[in-house]
């Protein structure tokens, strides 16, 4: 149990002000944090003595927007980190400016050991300097002894040095043993935890930018949540283009990032998690860039690759385990396909109580336990993703996937194969399933709004042992047919679901991607981004 910090010292900046003290519309706000003091154990006064050290954030919001710091492990936790909130609105009051104190738990749910609050009048214009009380949080109020302070010193203008654009580079934070940093990006309205690299490039020996988007249950970042023994999924990549001159950006997407998770399935429909790819890189500055997907993150590539959007914008598309959608859609309602049995997760995961039945058979993923305290909240919304692509319960979003038949739990574990079967039979049988019916629950749902042919050069990745999105198939090979451009396929022996190797592995069904299948599906994803940017520069000689 620990007790408030008796300190909290903040130097807030507010940015553009002018010298009679107003603002324009878009006023930003930047944050310097610089420590926290007084963290102890309420039953051990010396427990800072031990090496048992709470691991401290803070978190900042005012006017919808908002930002935290990196999680410190230590009793007086030190920052000195810059945090910026973009877009506040000048004069106008958006209200409280609130101070958040975290204490970060590996194996249960998080601690708020404090609050604190000012008025936005209060800071602007004349700035404020003071101390304020600590309050407990609602949740943790029992925990803590009242009395604690919470200082903060903040200052409004006065920064003629330091112009509104320069407050944008914010120092990132390198991660360990990686050349990779995260920051806080502000995209459609939310604010994303990304992985980035290469920001400090030169502009002349810059080659390019590359996104990167992940698909379930796979995180880009995982350390805002203490799961340091989990890599990011595309690290390696990251690092080696990175090492070749690109700038990459690989982002916790909606549902995943703590800043950009709102409630409700209408906010899951497919064209906002779409939308929020393309605001993530016109955030970054990214005019052209190379995209690289995998899972359903490649579910949304193929749809944004095939877009009207993509012209002149996507130079290169890398598909890692999902074939084009209209094969893919193919295999997911043809009676003759093992592929309509190996996802009947789809099936499962649309229904209401899907991922809550799911999620107390499998017990997993356990880092979804860590991160939301095994309440499952988090699950629900990375699940979500699926009626967005299915168009199920979202609204007004188009089904870009066709939804496979329903199978009884008898026909799964016939027609099934691998782990899986056992997993989606059980889950099957919850449901009322396993009275053996000789046809499917529902029928199956073809795809409403299928994509067009995509008109970039294309890689498509997957892993021979993937038994849940097959490879090597006569529906897979099809995608050839739908990628006008240069087209290459690589198939990987010894590999499962994720061609890169990193992060869980699904349903326990298979052991991560062979060293020799990662290396080659990293070479392969390089040799298509540098030969792209190639012809592209070529093309921007020759053509006027």
């Amino acid at each position: 149990m620990l007790k408030r910090p008796d300190m909290l010292s903040v130097l807030a900046l507010v940015l553009g002000v002018g010298a009679g003290g107003t603002a324009s519309p878009g006023l930003p706000l930047t944050i310097f944090m610089e420590r926290a003091d007084g963290i102890m154990r309420d039953a051990d006064p010396l427990g800072w003595l031990t090496n048992n050290a709470p691991d401290v954030m803070v978190k900042v919001f005012v006017g919808g927007v908002e930002a935290w710091t990196s999680t410190v492990s230590a009793f007086t936790p030190v920052w000195n980190e810059r945090l910026y909130l973009p877009g506040l609105p000048g004069r106008d009051d958006p209200g409280e400016l609130r101070f958040e104190v975290w204490d970060i738990d590996r194996t249960s749910p998080n601690d708020l050991l404090g609050v604190s609050a000012l008025r936005w009048a209060d800071v602007y214009p004349n700035g404020y300097s003071g101390s304020l009380m600590l309050q407990p949080g609602e949740r943790d109020a029992e925990k803590f002894k009242r009395g604690s302070k919470l200082q903060l010193q903040v200052r409004v203008g006065g920064e003629e040095n330091v112009q509104p654009d320069q407050a944008r580079r914010i120092p990132p934070m390198k991660l360990a043993h990686s050349s990779l940093s995260r920051v806080h990006l502000r995209a459609n309205g939310l604010t994303f935890t990304c992985v980035v690299c290469g920001e400090d490039t030169p502009a002349a020996e810059k080659k390019g930018n590359v996104l990167f988007l992940h698909g379930f249950p796979y995180f880009a970042y995982y350390g805002d949540h203490d799961l340091t023994s989990t890599e990011p999924i595309f690290k390696r990549p990251q690092e080696e283009l990175c090492a070749l001159g690109y700038q990459t950006l690989a982002c916790n997407q909606r549902g995943y990032s703590e800043g950009a998770s709102p409630e409700g399935i209408q906010n899951y429909k497919y064209e906002l998690i779409k939308s929020d790819a393309w605001a993530m890189a016109e955030a970054k500055g990214f005019d052209t860039f190379h995209l690289v997907a995998h899972d359903h993150g490649a579910v949304v590539g193929w749809w944004m690759a095939a877009s009207k959007e993509a012209e002149g914008k996507i130079l290169s598309y890398t598909a890692l385990s999902i074939p084009h959608l209209v094969p893919f859609s193919q295999s997911l309602t043809d009676e003759r396909s093992q592929q309509r049995v190996q996802s009947q997760y789809f099936t499962e995961f649309v229904t209401p109580e899907g991922p809550n039945v799911l999620y107390a058979i499998l017990g997993l993923p356990a880092y979804f336990d860590k991160i939301d305290g095994k309440s499952g909240s988090t699950f629900q919304k990375a699940v979500w993703w699926y009626n967005g692509a299915f168009g199920k319960g979202t609204g007004s979003s188009p089904g870009i996937l066709s939804l496979p038949p329903e199978l009884s739990a008898t026909e799964i574990m016939a027609e099934g194969s691998g782990a899986a079967r056992s997993v989606f039979a059980s889950f099957r049988s919850v449901q009322g399933g396993m009275n053996g019916e000789a046809g499917p629950l529902a029928a199956a749902e073809p795809a409403t709004n299928p994509i067009g042919k995509v008109a970039v050069p294309t890689l498509f990745a997957c892993g021979k042992d993937d038994a849940l999105v097959l490879c090597d198939t006569e529906y897979t090979r099809r995608t050839r047919e739908y990628v006008t451009a240069e087209y290459q396929e690589l198939v990987l022996p010894e590999c499962d679901h994720n061609p890169l190797g990193e992060g869980p592995v699904m349903f326990g069904m298979a052991q991560p991607c062979a060293e020799k299948a990662v290396t080659a599906t990293v070479e392969a994803m390089k040799q298509l981004i540098l030969k792209a940017t190639s012809s592209t520069s070529r093309a921007g000689i020759i053509l006027p």
